[in-house]
């Protein structure tokens, strides 16, 4: 999925609120990022993930509720219908025509970019990772040096990390 300059759709959801600010200040002080959500459960993130179109979903390994694998396992599972639009119901034109029906328009089927932030990633965690349908998993220590590939591999031919101003 190649997106523009500044138009990154960005969930972070971690269980610690003090990473949560940071990693979300950081991510929205860069030219690549359109948008950053942040939630600090599981559930609100699954609620995110429905609602919206994201390109990219940063999931804390730890999340109250759900482990972040379990979350990862659910939003690539569940197919997100991105544009449908259905119209139903009747129709009057001039007192006396009717139309009736229903009109269906479907996009395409869309999951967004899953990444499992984990603290001290062994082999282990990052195949556990692997294995849930995360497309990546990096350590949140190193956050900030480990999103710029993922970052880069979005948004192909620029400098995701610039800052924006």
């Amino acid at each position: 999925m190649k997106t523009s300059l500044k138009s990154l759709r960005v969930l972070i959801a971690a269980g610690n609120r003090d990473f949560l600010a940071v990693a979300r200040a950081w991510l929205r002080k860069h030219a690549a990022i359109g948008e950053v959500t942040a939630v600090d459960s599981a559930s609100k993130l699954l609620r995110e993930v429905s609602l919206r179109d994201l390109d990219l979903v940063l999931v804390d390994a730890v999340l109250p509720e759900m482990d972040g694998f379990e979350v990862t396992r659910q939003i690539k599972g569940t197919q997100q219908i991105k544009g449908t639009q259905q119209i139903k119901g009747t129709q009057q034109i001039k007192g006396t025509q009717q139309i009736k029906g229903t009109q269906q328009v479907e996009g395409e089927a869309k999951h967004p970019l899953v990444v499992i932030l984990v603290l001290f990633g062994s082999e282990a965690v990052r195949r556990e990772a692997a294995a849930a349908g995360a497309d990546a998993c990096i350590d949140k220590s190193a956050f900030t040096r480990e999103i710029h590939p993922i970052l880069g591999g979005l948004l192909p031919d620029t400098d995701p990390l610039r800052p924006s101003g």
